[in-house]
């Protein structure tokens, strides 16, 4: 799956998919782990095309946010 990305002075802008569950989770994981390591400290979340976040996805984006503080 293929995510849309953008990237705007220093932040990146991802356009989530319309549906974050089974499948998208570890796409969108793996897209936002790949930007941390590249050094990404600014990443926006756009999720005006999503229309379901399943609780699994919640709990990825969340798990993603506090791993990201850590490297603050």
């Amino acid at each position: 799956m293929e995510i849309e990305v953008n990237t705007h002075g220093t932040t990146k802008v991802v356009l989530v998919p319309q549906e974050v569950a089974g499948e998208t989770i570890s796409a969108v994981e793996t897209l936002l782990r790949r930007l941390l390591d590249e050094g990404t400290r600014n990443i926006l979340c756009n999720f005006s095309r999503t229309t379901f976040v399943s609780a699994a996805g919640l709990s990825m984006f969340v798990t993603v946010l506090k791993d990201f503080h850590r490297l603050q």
